[in-house]
């Protein structure tokens, strides 16, 4: 994709009688051009002057167009560099139990998991209340950072008390933990309670993500429970700011929320 504008969207696929708006149009050629592959990610789309020239509509229009994809996550602008694809968005539905492992798969992308810390421990006051254990029962402390590919999604520390999975190993959380707990036999969340809140990075945990101190994020922290709502996981994750996006559909039927991550 060299950026010229007859690669990218022709004069003929612009349909006057279509009731769609001239920008609605434009903006669903290139996502059908992205969903195709035919723009691939990192592609630089032609400027906002140049789609205009070349399709002979006007430049508010393309912008529109170009601002709709980048809600939906499409695409991305560069200060000072122009509008490019982005790479595909990680949807994540609140409404169940998410699976970081399978997600990134479904995305074509690899799921890489770092191992940053792996030790047996005590439980804080806080945890332990929230596992309903003792402070003086033996924990699993895990700190993981979460990848697709090299793009850093989630720094995640996790406890888990070790007489409900006593045989976990370093080697299980290369992949995904509730898989191989599953695998071990032992009991896997099966519901969740979150509290999701807006932060800005620390240095140490910016420096984990490849991300800058004070940089926006949101802290994800999660108590989950097992078939008979025994908690089994007590968790405190970290996502950047920049690769995570929440989307909100409100009814009167109901409300569907859902997570992104912007990779």
């Amino acid at each position: 994709m060299n950026g010229s504008t007859d690669l990218l969207v022709q004069k003929s696929d612009i349909d006057d009688a279509n009731p769609a708006p001239i920008y609605q149009q434009l903006a669903s050629v290139i996502r059908d051009k992205i969903a195709s592959h035919e723009l691939v990610e990192g592609s630089k789309l032609p400027t906002e002057t140049a789609l205009s020239k070349g399709l002979g509509i006007g430049v508010s229009t393309v912008r529109s167009a170009y601002s709709l994809l980048v809600d939906e996550g499409l695409v991305t602008r560069r200060a000072g560099r122009g509008s490019f694809v982005s790479t595909p968005v990680l949807n994540r539905k609140l409404a169940s139990l998410y699976n970081f492992t399978s997600e990134i798969r479904e995305l074509g992308k690899t799921p890489i998991s770092r191992v940053v810390k792996f030790e047996v421990g005590n439980p804080s006051a806080e945890v332990a209340r929230e596992l309903d254990i003792s402070t003086t029962s033996p924990v699993f402390h895990i700190q993981r950072i979460r990848c697709a590919d090299s793009d850093s999604l989630v720094l995640e520390n996790v406890t888990l008390p070790v007489n409900r999975c006593p045989e976990l190993t370093a080697d299980d959380l290369k992949g995904s933990l509730y898989e191989a707990l599953v695998k071990r036999g032992y009991a896997a969340p099966t519901t969740a309670h979150e509290i999701h809140e807006a932060i800005v990075l620390s240095k140490h945990d910016a420096k984990l993500l490849g991300r800058h101190p004070g940089d926006g994020a949101f802290r994800v922290t999660r108590t989950a429970y097992d078939l008979l709502k025994i908690p089994v996981e007590y968790a405190v994750n970290i996502a950047p700011g920049d690769k995570t996006r929440y989307v909100m559909d409100l009814g009167v039927d109901g409300t569907s929320v859902s997570k992104a991550h912007q990779l």
